[in-house]
């Protein structure tokens, strides 16, 4: 078998597809990781070439997920960028009162699940027992999660938490530690597609965490993505990013964001502009 070589034009082909299915944008600094990712699938379906895995990708819709799920970047941990969860614990939760209505929130591009499952700590920390609260947790690449789903992780991924709630929420066993069923409840794993048009998503939020996933957006699709985190929040709800990303003044004015503090916005009244 020939070496294999990503050649400009089918890096574009593929970056092209990528952005289109998923909305991440693949600059040419992205080449060396997209070969990286994809030798290994290239050879064990003994392709020679990345046109051969090109031409796939267009025609099997699975082989495209797959491909998704070996680009996709999945960097997390257990509360991650802390002083989010703080501010939810501090400034959010103690506000919301028993109530019929349900706690609704979002972990938009969850990953292996840390996020999903240390909002899930937070609420059942800072909220009063009687609410009523779900957390739904979606993610495009359909591996990660799978692990989300089991919530097995290494033991030395919790280590740095506070033996307190390691004791509450973790099954520790030899090297791994299992999420218990008493906090998974509470959380709905979901494939999805943040640049669908057709969101299956009714009732609404009061907050939405989406943490370093506009990074790898185009400006345009950040917006777009904005919007809809704007219709789907209630007025007064919050929207959590992460440390490298931030709305900017204009669009704050023009969709109706209230800058609180960094990568924490509040939904306000007002009407996004077309």
């Amino acid at each position: 078998m020939e070496k294999l070589i990503l050649r400009e034009e089918e890096f574009k082909g593929i970056a092209a597809i990528v952005e289109a299915k998923s909305g991440i944008h693949l600059t040419n600094q992205k080449r060396n990781l997209v070969f990286n990712r994809l030798r290994p699938r290239l050879r064990s379906l003994q392709l020679e070439r990345f046109s051969d895995y090109l031409r796939l990708i267009r025609e099997q819709p699975e082989e495209l997920a797959l491909a998704l799920n070996l680009i996709t970047t999945n960097v997390t941990r257990f509360f991650r960028e802390e002083h989010h969860f703080r501010f939810l614990e501090e400034q959010v939760l103690p506000a919301v009162a028993p109530r019929g209505d349900i706690w609704r929130a979002w972990s938009a591009g969850c990953s292996t699940g840390e996020e999903a499952y240390s909002l899930a700590i937070t609420c059942r920390e800072g909220l009063d027992p009687k609410v009523r609260w779900r957390i739904l947790a979606t993610d495009i690449n359909t591996h990660v999660l799978s692990v989300a789903q089991n919530g097995i992780y290494p033991r030395d991924a919790v280590a740095h938490l506070p033996r307190a709630l390691i004791s509450e929420y973790f099954d520790i066993d030899g090297e791994t530690a299992k999420v218990k069923e008493s906090l998974k409840k509470n959380i709905w794993f979901r494939y999805l597609n943040l640049i669908d048009p057709y969101l299956p998503l009714r009732s609404p939020l009061d907050v939405v965490f989406c943490r370093n996933v506009f990074i790898y957006f185009t400006r345009e699709t950040q917006r777009d993505v904005l919007k809809t985190f704007h219709r789907l929040l209630k007025v007064g709800g919050h929207l959590f990013l992460g440390h490298a990303e931030s709305i900017p003044a204009d669009w704050q004015r023009e969709q109706g964001w209230v800058h609180l503090e960094q990568g924490v916005y509040q939904k306000v009244e007002g009407k996004v502009s077309h």
